[in-house]
């Protein structure tokens, strides 16, 4: 098989979240309804799991999850929490957003829950608050950097009363988000006005002040704020991304990833109109897998593996699809996937890619962390 996994099973309704670090540890979260939710820090080393004790973060359901150098952090309904060292603390509550240095509107203006996370190349974490419809694009969602280095004591005149980040509000229309991994900057997927959807990108590069400037944080090679968008409004555009007279593809309900290469990817996981495209800054290109790989499942995830130029695709029945560029087949992990008793379906819930190339997947009741031989191909 060339190829060895380790399964710990936790008993746990179906994982939502699957987040791993380059330490070899993976943030886990389940399904549950509302806030009675468990989250476990797993070590791919030790195989123990450790459980984050709920009084450090209130128990809040947790919508969303992403990691980043030593910690996780979770979007919740009153704010962010990080845990690092399994344990979790508020890196800030929307309280807090009136001390942040940049101009933001009221605290209020943020009372909806943080419903997605993700982490950009330059370590910016975009926050969309809200939950977007398809004819109501979210606003007030901001993006702040991670690094505390680039925080600050002082708004102005004032002191402030810990260290907090500059925080800048975004407003494209999103339904689904990803974060750019080469550099500052986010893809989103979604509708401004009226029925057609598109795809958009925000650039959070700070605009250039001399040459050199510029030289350390390019311009995206693929889609950018077009002309008429304003510097200081550099977050907040409805035009697309896709030249004029190019349509995204219309989804329902649209899954979303991008590589290193500038590509963007996207799919449809409403079941039964499973549908893969790619956008390489010029057109969508369709690239769904043939109907004998899909075996009718439905589509549940899109992650880019960007260590082999890979999209791994998590599905309802067909376990993991890879594509590489060209051709489709299935992943090697499927041999050590749990089948449906009676059945030839292996269905995934959750996947990631950590640095070091392992893959970790979420089904129901079981964690898998599939790690690639020396050597193998």
């Amino acid at each position: 098989m060339g190829s060895h996994a380790s399964v710990k099973a936790f008993g746990l309704p179906p994982i939502s979240h699957v987040v791993p670090l380059a330490d070899g540890t993976c943030l886990v979260t389940h399904e549950a309804p509302a806030k009675w939710q468990d989250i476990y820090v797993v070590d791919a080393r030790t195989r123990d799991a450790v459980r984050v004790p709920s009084l450090t973060w209130g128990r809040e359901r947790a919508d969303a999850a992403v990691g980043h150098g030593d910690a996780f952090y979770l979007g919740t309904c009153r704010g962010i929490s990080r845990v690092r060292c399994g344990t979790a603390s508020w890196l800030y509550e929307f309280a807090d957003l009136q001390e942040f240095s940049a101009p933001a509107p009221p605290p209020q203006y943020y009372s909806s829950p943080v419903s997605a996370l993700c982490v950009d190349g330059a370590g910016n974490l975009w926050t969309r608050t809200g939950h977007c419809s398809t004819t109501s694009p979210c606003t007030g969602s901001i993006v702040f950097p991670l690094d505390e280095g680039r925080w600050t004591l002082r708004r102005g005149d004032r002191e402030l009363s810990r260290p907090m980040p500059s925080a800048r509000i975004w407003r494209v229309p999103c339904q689904a988000i990803a974060g750019d991994p080469v550099r500052p900057g986010l893809w989103a997927y979604g509708r401004e006005d009226g029925p057609v959807a598109g795809l958009f990108y925000a650039d959070a590069a700070v605009p250039a002040e001399s040459d050199k400037a510029a030289d350390l944080t390019p311009l995206p090679e693929v889609a950018y704020p077009l002309p008429e968008t304003h510097a200081i409004r550099r977050l907040h555009h409805t035009r697309s991304a896709a030249p004029e007279g190019v349509t995204a593809p219309q989804l329902q309900t649209p899954l979303i990833a991008a590589d290193i290469t500038g590509r963007c990817w996207l799919a449809e996981g409403t079941e039964g109109a499973a549908s893969i495209h790619v956008f390489d800054g010029q057109a969508f290109t369709n690239v769904t897998p043939p109907p004998e790989l899909l075996r009718g499942s439905q589509l549940r995830q899109l992650v880019c593996d960007n260590s082999r130029g890979e999209l791994l695709v998590a599905t309802s029945g067909a376990g993991v699809l890879v594509f590489d560029g060209t051709h489709w087949s299935e992943h090697l992990l499927n041999s050590v996937l749990p089948t449906v008793k009676d059945t030839e379906m292996k269905p995934v819930d959750r996947i990631a890619v950590g640095e070091d190339g392992s893959v970790w997947l979420g089904t129901s009741g079981f964690l898998l962390h599939w790690t690639r031989d020396d050597g193998q191909q």
